[in-house]
């Protein structure tokens, strides 16, 4: 019996669960020592920072892996010799990790050989686009790059089935790389037929107008890039593939296109939101698109525009709302046209005044070299009335700017824009311009006769992370100055040391007791903006950067007004959020001269901006 009982106490105890065991997490994570790299590069991506953020317990094995990840990215920036040890400290419930790093010399490029190239490749050039030179610091991303340039090389001279094996011989002690690209070229290639599926036959043909591919024509990776940028451009595919058919490594290489139309009814909903020193703003936009009606090459649209705008310095409320229906035709008498017709009807309540009316609008625009150049021309005619004039508009100001009759505005307008950025988004990179001209004439349907010209450059110039930006922007009206035409400048995406539209020939005068200063617009108008911007941090994945900015500006009743060394200056830091939907920005401007009596806003010296996008 006793020995039964010892058989029971004995499983039960093997059946018995341990004390529950006390997890530690993660303390501090920090990389100490010769540091070449910054620390946020070292820590970002390693698993044990990844396991603090979600509160995991304390693995030793995610430790000695992210000692390798250390290493790796160290060798991947050309430190062969480095050597990186791990401190864990236990401190109260959590463990501190600290990786020693000695980092050593950088390996230098001291040899870059590339053998196999074919004689009528520019081998000078291919050396230029593999950009690796002797004696600059080794970087195995640079190296990478450095192989995909000359296989797009050999792919822009005809040999679609170009094979480069890269190598790299390392030397630990001396800190040298030496390099070498073999290149196996195989048989210069040429286009084949051309396949475009998914689509009927009118918009296959019209998608065939803007491919940079013929039969018979040298392979060109360019051209292939070039012929799926101009497809995503028409606005008409959900999905666009130039796709080259190389299994066979032979001579003739047929393309086959893959297009797949979007949804043929689309429902667009928007709203944007914006604050200033001056007024608070709510947008929305709302769209409907029908592509294909009434015919294969047609988009009709239906778009509204209600914007709600508070002006907190009149204490008043201003709503806009914009009506349009539209319709786009691709093709329009020529490959590459496309022509629109446009009828709407605005309501719109500015500080001055309210305008309401109709306006109708023909336009034909074009690419004139590839998607870098393009063209448009056009015809508007508005109708509009004006009511609710401000208090301080009298009737003398009334009627100089034509705010004591209805406006019949009728005039052709030509725009050419060039356009060299890398992204039109976030660019880094590249030269922007554009020029706006408008014919305002009795022949055009319109009361007045004037000349508006406005052009503009932006230019964006990387310096490593940090990106320098600038941008000068003119205007000026000749003759009649239509009160709809005229410049108002400042805000977020003009001048920051001004709200929206406050920097502007201004009527000022009291309503009871308070003085009031409302915006009426210019004739001559002069804007320079000067940027940096660097990125800072991410948080919670988000890419966080800020900006300093300057801006000088003015506008003028007329052109002649304009002084060039005497325009209104501020400068300001910035703060940027990348999200999904662009850049959320906030920026202060704070102005540094032209502050005392007789000039616009006397006395105020700071502006604040909220908005999504970037200024320019």
């Amino acid at each position: 019996m006793a020995l039964v009982v010892a058989m029971v106490a004995a499983a039960c105890a093997g059946r018995a669960r341990p004390a529950p065991r006390e997890d530690r997490g993660f303390g501090t994570i920090a990389v100490v020592g010769e540091v070449g790299l910054t620390e946020r590069e070292l820590l970002d991506g390693l698993a044990s920072v990844r396991a603090r953020e979600l509160g995991q317990p304390f693995e030793p094995a995610l430790v000695r892996a992210d000692r390798e990840r250390v290493v790796g990215q160290y060798v991947r920036k050309g430190y062969f010799d480095v050597d990186v040890e791990v401190d864990v400290d236990r401190r109260g419930r959590s463990y501190d990790v600290r990786f020693h790093v000695r980092e050593g010399p950088r390996a230098t490029v001291a040899g870059l050989a590339i053998t196999g190239m074919p004689a009528d490749v520019d081998a000078a050039l291919a050396r230029r686009a593999v950009g690796l030179d002797l004696g600059e610091p080794f970087d195995y991303d640079a190296y990478d790059r450095g192989k995909a340039a000359l296989l797009a090389q050999l792919g822009d001279d005809g040999y679609a089935h170009a094979v480069v094996d890269a190598s790299v011989l390392a030397h630990r002690t001396k800190a040298t790389a030496q390099i070498r690209f073999d290149v196996t070229p195989g048989v210069k290639a040429r286009f084949g037929e051309v396949e475009v599926t998914g689509v009927n036959a009118k918009l296959a043909e019209a998608a065939r107008h803007r491919l940079e591919i013929r039969p018979g024509q040298v392979y060109s990776r360019q051209a292939i890039t070039r012929s799926q940028e101009a497809l995503y451009a028409m606005g008409r595919f959900a999905s666009a593939r130039v796709e080259p058919e190389l299994d066979g490594g032979g001579e003739i290489v047929p393309v086959h296109v893959l297009l797949v139309e979007p949804q043929r009814n689309e429902l667009r909903l928007g709203v944007g939101v914006g604050v200033d020193p001056a007024s608070y703003q709510a947008r929305t936009r709302i769209g409907y698109a029908l592509t294909g009606f009434p015919e294969p090459l047609t988009t009709s649209r239906i778009e509204i525009r209600p914007a709600l705008v508070y002006l907190r310095d009149q204490l008043d409320t201003e709503p806009r709302i914009e009506a349009a229906a539209s319709m786009e035709r691709l093709d329009l008498f020529a490959p590459r046209v496309i022509g629109e017709v446009r009828a709407g009807y605005t309501y719109t309540a500015f500080e001055a005044y309210t305008s309401t009316g109709p306006d109708a609008r023909l336009s034909l625009r074009r690419p004139i070299y590839r998607q870098v150049v393009q063209g448009a021309i056009g015809w508007q005619l508005r109708y509009l009335a004006f009511t609710n004039l401000d208090d301080v508009i009298d009737p003398v100001l009334a009627a100089e700017l034509g705010l004591d009759h209805n406006e019949r505005l009728g005039f052709y307008e030509q725009s050419v824009i060039v356009d060299l950025r890398d992204s039109p988004v976030s660019p880094r990179r590249g030269v922007y311009g554009e020029l706006r001209l408008e014919e305002g004439t009795v022949a055009a349907g319109g009361a007045l006769d004037y000349l508006r010209i406005t052009p503009e450059v932006r230019a964006f110039l990387p310096l490593g992370p940090i990106v320098v930006a600038g941008r000068v922007r003119f205007g000026a009206i000749n003759g009649d100055i239509p009160v709809t035409q005229r410049y108002l400048e400042g805000g977020a995406y003009s001048h920051r040391g001004f709200p929206e539209r406050r920097l502007a020939p201004t009527a000022v005068g009291l309503v009871g007791d308070d003085l009031r200063e409302v915006p009426f617009g210019g004739g001559g108008m002069f804007i320079v903006s000067g940027e940096i911007r660097a990125p800072l941090a991410k948080i919670r994945g988000l890419p966080i950067g800020g900006a300093a900015f300057v801006d000088g500006g003015d506008v003028t009743e007329r052109v002649s007004g304009l002084d060039l060394l005497d325009l209104y200056w501020a400068v300001g830091p910035g703060l940027r959020i990348q999200t999904v939907i662009g850049a959320v920005r906030f920026d202060l401007g704070i102005r540094i001269n032209r502050l005392g009596p007789g000039n616009l806003r006397p006395g105020e010296r700071f502006a604040y901006h909220l908005s999504i996008g970037e200024a320019f």
